[in-house]
């Protein structure tokens, strides 16, 4: 699933809550998912990889 900064506009007290539990399901029902954000704290909570662009270029990942 590709989910291009899903999070950006919800209210930033339910937000942990509301990855924690989407991730959660991904986990269970065996689901990938790319997720392009901005935001570094995304990121840590969603992530079990990260991959940084910069110009069509990888430049880390962890």
């Amino acid at each position: 699933m590709l989910m291009d900064e899903p999070f950006s506009n919800v209210d930033s007290h339910l937000k942990l809550n509301i990855m924690t539990e989407i991730k959660s399901i991904f986990l269970e029902q065996g689901v990938t998912a790319i997720f392009v954000t901005h935001s570094k704290e995304e990121a840590d909570v969603f992530a079990d990889s990260i991959v940084e662009m910069r110009d069509g270029k990888l430049i880390t990942t962890s």
